[in-house]
């Protein structure tokens, strides 16, 4: 009798043990459903607007090739439903993503907003470059509150909000979109990745002599050669992310002793070599044409008129080749803006940087998945 009462004991007790473990995973279910369902993020772009989601977007218009990048890099570029009319050329994008509609652009003739309610997005990704983009950026802001779509701007920050400046808001951007689209551990991967080259670059600048930090000036290409040259040259001043990176690598920007009312200051040949003439250590012409770039930077060095700037005299003219889509240009946003800084260090100080390439190749090679 002894033995049967043991035995439905046991049984009990196995019941009772079923039913608690099947209450466990239940909850565990539930509790993982409600996680999922109580997705809630708030985030600041950069241009300081607090954004919230409910739910992780799933029909993306991306107004800017980098944030193309940044969702393709995260694994979520089949969101993208639409793109603006540059981001076809980008060489770092599958085919897939560059034929996708094309919307227009904030610059020029702006968006076609036909063609972007035709897509019926949850959201709307854009530049925030500032200058002569301002106007269309605005624009597409306050369209999308007329048709109720959420928008991030993503570019030049507003310092004062974000806390950051060009180019560590590019970093600060990959985790917003990590968070945004529920990618959070592998932006933070790429995150980490950039922010460890980031971190050495500051590292090299800090350890750079003070007799031996350059004074550098900036011009654009485009400027000083091919059909868009007036006779005005464009310099990189405070905000642009040029100018910022060139502080960055420990030179000091000769544009930043004066007071400029725009990022892109125009000054003609003879007033740039009264303001920085002299004290020009290195001059850098950027510009995302390469036979253009090749042909602003012989003119500089072949034409007598700018002997009078002494980096010029010296022979230290450097061309650096900056495209938001080249395969052969560095870049200064997005997930590529790293080659951007050590492009910079190198051509200003050799002897602390190392090349570009090496890291560029890494880059590629791990989150693009793509060679070098």
């Amino acid at each position: 009798m002894y033995k049967r009462l043991a035995f439905v004991a046991l049984a009990i007790g196995i019941f009772i043990f079923i039913i608690v473990i099947n209450e466990h995973v239940s909850i565990t279910k539930s509790s993982n459903m409600t996680t999922v369902s109580n997705y809630s993020v708030t985030i600041i772009d950069s241009m300081g607007r607090k954004v919230t989601f409910e739910k992780v977007p799933e029909r993306v218009i991306v107004l800017s090739s980098y944030w193309a990048e940044v969702m393709y890099c995260l694994g979520v570029a089949d969101k993208i439903v639409g793109i603006d009319k540059y981001t076809p050329k980008d060489q770092f994008l599958p085919e897939s993503i560059r034929k996708k509609p094309q919307v227009g652009s904030t610059y020029k003739k702006g968006i076609n907003w036909e063609t972007v309610v035709s897509l019926n997005p949850d959201l709307i990704i854009m530049g925030r470059w500032k200058g002569s983009f301002s106007e269309g950026e605005l624009d597409v802001i306050e369209k999308s509150k007329e048709f109720g779509f959420k928008v991030l701007a993503f570019g030049i920050p507003d310092s004062n909000v974000t806390g950051t400046k060009m180019p560590y808001e590019n970093i600060r951007i990959i985790r917003i979109l990590g968070k945004v689209f529920d990618k959070e551990k592998r932006a933070e991967e790429l995150a980490s990745f950039l922010e460890k080259y980031y971190n050495k670059a500051l590292e090299i600048a800090s350890k750079i002599p003070a007799d031996k930090r350059k004074n550098v000036l900036i011009v654009y290409g485009s400027s000083i050669a091919g059909k868009y040259a007036t006779g005005a040259i464009t310099i990189s001043y405070k905000g642009s992310a040029y100018a910022e990176t060139a502080e960055l690598v420990g030179a000091h920007n000769v544009a930043f002793d004066y007071n400029f009312s725009t990022q892109y200051p125009k000054l003609d040949l003879e007033k740039l070599i009264a303001y920085f003439g002299n004290k020009t250590d290195v001059l850098i012409v950027v510009d995302w044409d390469p036979d253009r770039l090749n042909e602003a930077v012989e003119k500089i060095k072949s034409d007598p008129a700018w002997q009078e700037i002494k980096a010029v005299k010296e022979g230290n003219v450097v061309g650096i080749l900056v495209s938001s889509w080249r395969k052969d240009a560095v870049a200064l946003y997005g997930p590529r803006f790293i080659t951007g800084i050590y492009a910079f260090g190198h051509a200003i100080y050799p002897e602390y940087y190392p090349d570009w390439k090496p890291i560029y190749e890494e880059l590629l090679k791990r989150f693009y998945n793509m060679e070098g």
